[in-house]
């Protein structure tokens, strides 16, 4: 699978580069229908791809700021899955 949201290290990062990705490769932008069945398949992706990657960024910065805050407390933080 592709992956169109590699240099994305936050939310803003993710929401600006779904923008510029829709505005390139929505099948709305091209005139040739082979062309826009392409570019529906890779808006598809980009979809998919995106929504899945808006759900785990808030939890990644999460864990990431646990970490953080644990490392320089010099306590270790045990967090429960609901």
């Amino acid at each position: 699978m592709n992956t169109y949201f590699n240099d994305c290290h936050n939310l803003e990062d993710l929401r600006k580069k779904y923008i510029q990705l829709m505005k390139k490769y929505h099948p709305d932008s091209v005139t040739n229908k082979n062309e826009v069945e392409k570019n529906s398949q890779i808006c598809q992706e980009i979809n998919f791809e995106y929504e899945a990657l808006s759900k785990i960024f808030p939890k990644k910065m999460l864990t990431n700021q646990i970490a953080r805050v644990s490392k320089m407390l010099n306590v270790t933080i045990v967090h429960k899955n609901k």
